[in-house]
């Protein structure tokens, strides 16, 4: 029973891989327990506002404007090739979407542990099914970009459609992180108050507003230790550059899967004491 195998310790006669496999097994066993709760908070979230997807969209369009007015009407920045706005979108929408499965994971995750707790399930498909269906949103907000990149009198290249094979690592990235923070969340339960105030220095670490190419050298080995590096760069290549670097991409991948296993192993760690941290 999963019941039995959340009691499981972590460590005795049974190794630490063969409960995190299990664990991994069991986690595509509820997969349509993932599905219904992406689903449904869709659902939800399409009744319980009027206007729906744009209120999703709101936020990177103010923080677009915002810095377009810092950037390029204060400071009078030129961007070299392309318009600034567009720049920022490139990325800017990707970070939406990281920072809302986020925190709504972390809050979802600890709301639904307590309705839920006498029933034996993977509590890691609340954070799966958050980001799946952010992922939604996300999807339907970068159809936006080509046209935006025709309103800006931008042309369109086939290269762009790669955006579609790095969606899936920028969802790998952002379930590890919320694995990683919904199970921190119940160890130190300041964790969701203080995600906003992460983000705020998050996005200055991270190449939304600026290039890697920008960061001194000396700086950019410690840039690229941040998860969302490598992917927003190359995002923003494909998006607005029309190129692909091989080596970044490889990169991205790489971050992917070890920010996806740190986010399982330690979500995983701490699920047998939710019960008790709270």
């Amino acid at each position: 029973m999963v019941a039995e195998r959340i009691r499981v310790p972590q460590f005795g006669t049974r190794s630490r891989f063969a409960y995190l496999k299990q664990r991994a097994a069991d986690l595509y066993e509820f997969r349509y327990l993932v599905q219904y709760l992406a689903s449904s908070g869709l659902k939800v979230e399409r009744v319980s506002f009027a206007f729906g997807f744009v209120w999703w969209l709101l936020d990177p369009i103010l923080m677009i404007a915002m810095w377009t007015l810092l950037m390029v009407v204060i400071f009078g920045r030129v961007s070299k090739g392309y318009p600034f706005p567009l720049f920022l979108m490139s990325t800017m929408l990707s970070w939406q979407f990281m920072t809302r499965a986020v925190r709504n994971s972390v809050n979802f995750t600890h709301a639904k542990e307590l309705q839920m707790r006498p029933i034996a399930f993977p509590r890691a498909v609340f954070p799966l099914a958050n980001t799946l269906a952010e992922s939604v949103k996300l999807c339907f907000a970068i159809l936006l970009f080509p046209i935006a990149a025709l309103l800006f009198g931008q042309s369109l290249s086939p290269m762009q459609l790669l955006i579609i094979p790095l969606l899936p690592i920028l969802i790998a990235i952002t379930v590890g992180i919320a694995w990683f923070l919904a199970a921190f969340n119940f160890v130190f339960r300041d964790t969701a108050r203080l995600i906003d105030i992460l983000f705020r220095f998050w996005v200055f670490l991270s190449p939304v507003i600026y290039t890697l190419h920008q960061v001194p050298a000396k700086l950019r080995p410690v840039f690229l230790l941040n998860p969302m590096s490598l992917i927003l760069e190359s995002e923003r290549d494909v998006l607005l550059m029309h190129t692909i670097h091989p080596t970044l991409v490889a990169g991205a991948l790489v971050t992917a899967v070890v920010t996806l296993t740190i986010g399982f192993v330690y979500f995983h760690r701490q699920e047998p004491r939710f019960a008790r941290l709270n």
